[in-house]
């Protein structure tokens, strides 16, 4: 059905994930176990004529009773406002439960030392009239935190802004960049096999080194899922970002259907640790309570005043 006349057409859909691990040792797959956690991408357009709003939001974490004990869980989203003829306004926020250990010992040692508060880092950014503002905030949730109480930790996370004192400093500027997610969907709409793109995300300068290519296999496999129309092509989207000042690299691969509006991933493949390698599968359950969530999220830090994030980061 058409929106009537003079009013905005929106177009919302979300994507449920659960997520298989793997452990590696020497590069080589040791252990894996299916349904450790679950996650949620949500991805909402408004358009109303003059204006597009967009806002994404993905969600995600373990399951401590099938993890071996690790929890895990996290957010980002990011909200957009283009108007005819300007560059994009954004605003984005994301938070993490810390994770330390850098090998498997350290991480069995982390799954034992129960007790105290489950720490987390937060981020929360701005992209207004041609500065990027970014800041950072540590912050402490109560004992017993998890997955399943991460709307409530989103909340938590958001306020500690409001708490910090401000310290001055100078906007970082990227002509012509764009956020994250927002940069990674307009990409998943083109069709160039190889690229680099500027992306804000922090303080520091970053970009997205990437590739493309057709996979037939996943393609027949997401079909016999009923994830995608039989016949489609399917996209494996390989990835790299890189902080310029710390010379560090973050690989990901996604796999997509690029005929679909959003085209939201139907798998995500990452590798947060040396040891341990993660695989985010889109699921045909619409789990109703996660997606309900992440429709609500966004109200818990929009209402962040802008002048709390303008203070670098």
């Amino acid at each position: 059905m058409a929106p009537a006349k003079g009013q905005p057409s929106l177009t919302a859909r979300f994507v449920a994930y659960r997520v298989d691990a793997v452990i590696v040792l020497f590069s080589r797959p040791i252990f894996t176990r299916k349904d450790v956690g679950e996650g949620g991408l949500y991805c909402c357009e408004e358009d109303a004529g003059t204006e597009r709003r967009l806002r994404f939001a993905f969600a995600a974490g373990s399951k401590p009773e099938r993890a071996r004990g690790l929890n895990r869980f996290g957010y980002f989203s990011e909200s957009i406002r283009a108007a005819a003829g300007t560059s994009p306004e954004a605003q984005y926020f994301g938070f993490m439960t810390r994770a330390d250990e850098k090998n498997l010992k350290e991480a069995e040692r982390a799954v034992h030392a129960r007790g105290g508060g489950v720490p987390v880092v937060a981020i929360s950014g701005e992209l207004h009239g041609g500065g990027h503002f970014a800041r950072l905030a540590h912050v402490e949730l109560q004992s017993g935190a998890r997955w399943s109480d991460w709307l409530e930790c989103l909340g938590v996370s958001a306020r500690a802004f409001e708490r910090s004192a401000p310290a001055a400093a100078t906007p970082s500027r990227s002509p012509g960049a764009e956020t994250f997610l927002l940069t990674l969907s307009r990409l998943l709409e083109r069709t160039e096999p190889k690229g680099e793109t500027a992306f804000l995300y922090g303080r520091n300068p970053r970009r997205l080194v990437w590739r493309r290519s057709s996979d037939p296999k996943a393609g027949l496999d997401f079909a016999a899922r009923r994830l995608i129309e039989p016949g489609r092509t399917v996209m494996r989207f390989d990835a790299e970002t890189v902080d310029e000042s710390k010379k560090s690299r973050s690989r990901f691969s996604l796999w997509h259907d690029p005929q679909a509006r959003p085209s939201l991933p139907l798998r995500i493949e990452l590798q947060p640790r040396s040891f341990l390698r993660l695989r985010l599968e889109a699921v045909q359950s619409d789990t109703g309570l996660l997606r309900a969530e992440m429709e609500n999220s966004f109200a818990a830090w929009l209402s962040l005043p802008s002048a709390m994030l303008r203070s670098g980061l």
